[in-house]
């Protein structure tokens, strides 16, 4: 498999992004690592992004420098409601590494997903993003043990491939 070429703008990228996980530490994305992207829109779709936690947990141990993460894209609102969103968040989420991984982003949602080629927010988004921010993989909704088939094999065909 040969690696997307970074300078057509037809193929789907991650754009260079900035927010901070639920422990308040600065987090970059790309962040130079291939990261799996769990992306929700709606309070609901929680329900399918706990789904596939346990099988990127597993995922995350068996491929050295690949990290996951779960990515509210909420919309823009107001440092205040950012703030009480914020507080709600880390205080449903005792566990320090999940608030780690959390990155919540307060940002025009239809422009967050149009970049990936993420078509719409009807259900969560799983993506896997090379080092620069390139779109490996996409899928749609909960896990299914083919959706985490294919997510394998992509993660396979990405760390077999030479960096460049």
């Amino acid at each position: 498999m040969s690696a997307p070429d970074s300078s057509r703008p037809d193929i789907p990228r991650l754009p260079h992004l900035t927010t901070r996980d639920l422990n308040g530490t600065r987090r970059k994305l790309p962040n130079g690592r291939l990261s799996v992207l769990v992306i929700a829109y709606q309070r609901w779709q929680q329900l399918e992004v706990d789904t596939w936690v346990p099988a990127l947990h597993a995922i995350e141990h068996a491929f050295d420098d690949l990290s996951y993460y779960e990515l509210p894209v909420v919309g823009e609102t107001s440092a205040i409601g950012r703030r009480n969103l914020d507080f709600w968040m880390r205080r449903g989420i005792p566990d320090r590494g999940t608030r780690a991984r959390t990155l919540t982003f307060y940002v025009d949602t239809a422009g967050f997903r149009e970049p990936l080629g993420i078509p719409d927010e009807e259900h969560i988004a799983v993506v896997l993003v090379d080092v620069d921010g390139l779109v490996l993989w996409r899928r749609s909704g909960a896990h299914t043990p083919a959706a985490e088939r294919s997510l394998r094999l992509a993660i396979r065909n990405a760390t077999s491939r030479p960096t460049h």
